[in-house]
């Protein structure tokens, strides 16, 4: 009788799912208890907490707890479809009756979570259990797609300050699934998933310009095309609804990040190193800014190809956020958690996560004490964090771009190589061999080929110098088959 003996690596790799899932969970609970200061008895009518007061000097603001009145998510509104924007309250103007400034499916989802929270406690919690399965979601997927490296992930100090300051996690799950499904050459479904990310907070939608890009290097204009309807149509499968109700109760949201005027609470280069620019000019020189470094990175993804077919979509969106990050007039200090993934994906050396780690928390613990009581010490590390964040930033736009990824796509097989592969692991004859064939383990031995018994690999030839189609060119690869 046989007896299944587990393989070294498939132990280690299910370690790795267990440990990094672990760190998930662990940084998700330490970041609902390091909000937890700013909220708990005693609560007012309107379920706020007088513990808010404390936000700065306790380290423990969120923006989820913030809008609990903010935003009038107390009063459990419906988005959207009745809201407005008041702009005569001053730039950036009162979002009223159901009005948020993010996109639709981040505002649906803030209503979703609030409907069993009666305090401003309970919402926090609610909020973070909601959001606590798209982050195990995206250490599940980066742990499958980079093994170890989803650490930079999971136990980055930025899940401790973020998972329960904003919304940010959704989005994030949403785009490593998409990451995940073109690694699984599904294209079309990775089109989709970073289209929804796209109508829940606005980065996802940038990829879509370098993996249609992708298709059009590999000659599959069918395949371009069908991204970026695939893309653009989940994004209006989710907002179109929202505009033919009320179209102004929609686009309240854009026009509230619109007329926002670069200060404190912006946090960009534009606040710390040009105070005295109007919103006009700072919106027109952002914009600008980010075109003109958009095509240049496209231009620089062009030449880095590591073959005339293929083309870094992947490397190119990443520094694409990056320069959106840098030059947008708005910083949130979640606004992290979009990098990291890319961090995970993208082999750029140690030495760049580990920075950006470091910095990011100068920075989010300086502005949290700057708020608190403008000394001079905190305003000194709101400094040193928001421009040695931006020349990161600047960096990993090229670093980025020439790095390779740390995974490979599944590899396309033809028709002709699939029948081959065939033929060779059933031993037909007749059918084309390099080397040696596949044969069970035990080989040899004289016993039958029983159900169950597991393929020992050996070298195939399998078409792969298009990512897509498998047209020319030839590599060894490792035949994996379910018996």
């Amino acid at each position: 009788m046989r007896v299944a003996v587990p393989r070294p690596e498939s132990v280690r790799r299910h370690g790795t799912l267990v440990v990094v899932l672990a760190a998930v969970v662990l940084t998700v609970v330490a970041s609902y208890f390091s909000k937890a200061p700013c909220f708990g008895p005693p609560y007012d009518e309107q379920g706020s907490s007088a513990n808010f007061e404390n936000r700065h000097r306790l380290v423990c603001y969120s923006d989820v707890q913030m809008l609990w009145l903010g935003r009038g998510i107390v009063t459990k509104t419906f988005p959207y479809v009745d809201a407005h924007r008041d702009a005569a309250d001053g730039p950036p103007g009162a979002m009223l009756d159901g009005a948020y400034e993010y996109p639709v499916l981040t505002g649906l989802f803030i209503w979703v979570t609030s409907l069993p929270a009666h305090d401003e406690g309970q919402y926090v919690a609610w909020t973070t259990l909601a959001l606590a399965p798209f982050g195990l979601l995206a250490g599940f997927l980066l742990a499958l797609l980079a093994r170890r490296r989803a650490l930079i992930f999971a136990a980055a100090p930025a899940m401790v300050f973020y998972t329960s300051y904003n919304w940010d996690l959704l989005v994030v799950g949403l785009t490593v699934a998409a990451v995940f499904a073109w690694q699984r050459r599904r294209p079309g479904l990775c089109a989709v998933l970073l289209g929804l990310g796209a109508a829940a907070k606005i980065y996802p939608g940038f990829l879509l310009l370098p993996l249609t890009i992708e298709r059009l290097v590999a000659r599959d204009v069918r395949g371009a095309i069908r991204v970026a309807v695939l893309g653009a149509g989940s994004w209006l499968a989710v907002n179109l609804p929202f505009t033919v109700i009320n179209f102004d109760g929609w686009w309240a949201t854009y026009a509230f990040q619109g007329s926002r005027t670069a200060d404190l609470t912006t946090n960009s280069v534009y606040f710390w190193g040009f105070p005295d620019l109007s919103p006009t000019t700072v919106n027109v020189l952002s914009i600008t800014l980010i075109a003109v470094s958009w095509a240049g990175i496209v231009a620089l993804g062009w030449f880095s190809r590591t073959a005339p077919s293929q083309y870094p979509w992947l490397q190119v969106g990443a520094a694409m956020l990056c320069a959106f990050l840098l030059f947008n007039k708005v910083y949130s200090p979640q606004y992290f958690l979009w990098v990291q993934p890319f961090l995970v994906l993208v082999r750029v050396r140690w030495g760049w996560w580990v920075a950006y780690w470091i910095i990011d928390a100068v920075l989010f613990l300086g502005i949290n004490r700057l708020f608190h009581d403008s000394g001079h010490l905190a305003s000194q590390a709101a400094v040193l964090g928001v421009w040695t964040k931006s020349v990161i930033l600047l960096l990993l736009m090229v670093a980025f771009v020439r790095a390779p990824l740390v995974f490979t796509r599944q590899a396309a097989r033809t028709g002709q190589a699939a029948r081959a592969g065939q033929a060779a692991l059933t031993g037909q004859s007749g059918a084309p061999e390099t080397g040696r064939r596949c044969t069970l383990l035990g080989e040899g031995s004289g016993s039958p080929v029983r159900r169950g018994a597991a393929p020992s690999c050996r070298a195939r030839r399998l078409s792969s110098a298009d990512p897509a189609t498998g047209r020319e060119g030839w590599r060894w690869s490792r035949v994996h088959r379910s018996w």
